[in-house]
């Protein structure tokens, strides 16, 4: 019997204007999509591909949605004798590199923009085959409690509590599995739960060793799971949940009883490669 495929995973990144945003879309294990999202109207582009896995959790989008910075890992680079990964900054929703720093390990890599002009790159040191023409500037590490200084986690616990999400705690599952939580309010009482997970033992088929669950918890602290949402976050201008679910992007209105029922806004299934070429 063949093997059901694995949707398309998706993470979106919503840039802190409210109405720019990214979705990286890996639709198999080395070809990742970057998809641009614009909040106002729900429609959708698609950028570029690469056949490359991209770290959602170590990218980020700079406040105006201008610039985005992320962490590649590209087994053809390594292939001929470059470096395995880089760190790059390009313009949404593009991937063309307007900076590019090779790594030649994945402890470190990936960014964090402070503002528009100011990114933080993680781990980032001097490479010859380095260039940066994007006109940004170098910030320092943003100090961030519960947040270290490798992985996947350097980046996404920074970007978590930058953006209005609020650390609950964290606990050992197993001494192979942990679980950090997160919270951020909705309307009406109710409270967005987000429980990051970080582990080397087995796990769920299209999930990696670190990955996602949520739920939603009402003013009576009951707490109503959402395991299968691999991505959420908050829509505010809009007063929505938008969540990642079964290889296609959701949203939810907020009503005074949580979530409404959601309906689907992009559906990723469909991707496959193209050459498409940035625009710059």
């Amino acid at each position: 019997m063949a093997a059901t495929p694995v949707p398309p995973r998706l993470h979106a990144i919503l840039a802190r204007d409210g109405r720019h945003a990214v979705v990286l879309a890996r639709v198999r294990r080395r070809l990742t999509a970057s998809v641009g999202w614009d909040l106002r109207r729900d429609t959708f582009e698609v950028g570029q591909y690469v056949r490359a896995t991209l770290a959602p959790l170590r990218s980020d989008l700079s406040p105006d949605g201008r610039h985005f910075v992320y962490f590649a890992l590209d087994g053809r680079r390594a292939a001929r004798g470059a470096t395995l990964a880089y760190t790059a900054v390009s313009r949404r929703p593009w991937l063309k590199a307007l900076d590019f720093h090779p790594a030649g390990d994945t402890w470190y890599g990936g960014g964090l923009f402070v503002d528009d002009e100011h990114v933080w790159l993680n781990g980032v040191e001097k490479h010859p085959e380095a260039r940066t023409t994007s006109g940004l500037r170098r910030a320092g590490r943003p100090r961030a409690a519960g947040a270290g200084d490798t992985g996947d986690q350097s980046v996404y616990v920074r970007r978590l509590l930058r953006d209005g999400w609020t650390s609950t705690g964290s606990r050992t599952l197993t001494p192979r599995h942990d679980v950090a939580t997160f919270e951020r309010d909705l309307r009406h009482g109710h409270v967005l739960r987000k429980r990051l997970h970080a582990t080397s033992g087995p796990r769920a088929e299209g999930r990696g060793c670190v990955y996602e669950t949520h739920g939603v918890v009402g003013p009576a602290g009951t707490e109503t799971a959402h395991d299968d949402w691999s991505w959420a976050d908050v829509d505010g201008p809009r007063a929505r949940v938008v969540f990642a679910r079964d290889g296609a992007i959701h949203a939810a209105p907020l009503g005074r009883t949580g979530p409404g029922p959601s309906w689907v806004l992009f559906d990723a299934s469909g991707l496959s490669f193209e050459a498409l070429e940035a625009p710059y």
